[in-house]
């Protein structure tokens, strides 16, 4: 059942899901998530064929010499755009280096000071009615020796969805 104000839908199957999974290549194993303090949340409501930013806030505890920032959103009826990063000192988020994006995958490297906040943003727009899940991970990779292994890993994940009887058929 969907109520939207004073209009109500009713059916025995679900509404129609628009959006794809996206990439699941954007996975970490939680390793040493103390480290780093980490928030995933959007910026307002999800509404359709409105914009609203995705923002994934990142505080290392610690200095990371190499981070991967990666954010994983759905696509097909889940548009999205405009990466970008921010911090209080510009000069710390200007050398995070942006990967382009495919398939909902978007990707920063770059070094990271302690007791700073970065911001990593994409710009959301709902076209289509539907459901799915928003990753956000921050990892860092070690060396031991000549093996490279995952010294800092953790991530967030927010489940998102669009549906109202206005989008029902």
């Amino acid at each position: 059942m969907l109520v939207e104000g004073e209009d109500i839908w009713l059916s025995h199957s679900p509404p129609p899901n628009h959006w794809n999974l996206a990439n699941p290549n954007v996975s970490v194993v939680q390793f040493q998530p103390e480290l780093v303090q980490n928030r995933l949340y959007l910026s307002g409501a999800l509404a359709l064929n409105q914009p609203v930013t995705l923002v994934y806030e990142v505080t290392p505890l610690v200095d990371l010499q190499l981070a991967t920032v990666g954010l994983t959103v759905p696509t097909g009826g889940l548009e999205s755009g405009e990466p970008c990063v921010e911090a209080e000192d510009a000069a710390l988020a200007a050398v995070f280096e942006f990967s382009s994006h495919e398939d909902g995958v978007y990707r920063w490297f770059g070094p990271m000071k302690r007791q700073q906040t970065y911001s990593f943003y994409v710009t959301l727009i709902a076209t289509a009615a539907g459901e799915g899940g928003v990753r956000a991970v921050v990892s860092e990779t070690g060396s031991v020796g000549s093996v490279s292994r995952l010294a800092i890993g953790t991530s967030q994940s927010l489940d998102l969805s669009l549906y109202s009887p206005s989008l029902a058929r």
